[in-house]
């Protein structure tokens, strides 16, 4: 999971606000970025990956109650590694942006309630029932 760190192109300019926009101006990317903002929609850091992944890097305890919202360029919803991530780091929301929608996990008020394995394993099983029911 190694990504290229804050550094990197993004094509084009910043948003003026990164809680303006950012879902929209990722989502075009052939690259994954990954925002984490503050309760006010404030910046925390960014992250630039690869076509198929983003890091953390050393920054992922600065997640803690943070919005995370990242681009999958394939357009795919979670990945068990999303959901780890905002249990492991206790965030608040996790955004996972494609061309054409969004998807959105939200804390429950009373916190996750169960360990990273655990609720990566249970996506883990989700994931592989739902993927069973529609092929």
């Amino acid at each position: 999971m190694q990504g290229r760190g804050s550094e990197g192109d993004n094509k084009g300019p910043l948003p003026a606000s990164p809680r303006v926009g950012v879902n929209r101006f990722i989502r075009g990317n052939n690259f994954e970025t990954l925002y984490a903002l503050d309760a006010n929609g404030n910046e925390i850091f960014k992250k630039v990956g690869s076509s198929h992944e983003v890091s953390y890097g050393m920054d992922g305890h600065k997640t803690k109650d943070a919005i995370v919202t990242h681009n999958h360029p394939g357009g795919s919803s979670f990945s068990h590694q999303d959901v780890a991530g905002m249990v492991y780091y206790d965030q608040k929301e996790m955004r996972a942006t494609g061309q054409e929608y969004t998807f959105s996990i939200k804390r429950p008020e009373k916190g996750w309630g169960v360990s990273w394995k655990t609720a990566q394993g249970a996506f883990k099983r989700a994931n592989a029932n739902a993927r069973k029911a529609f092929r």
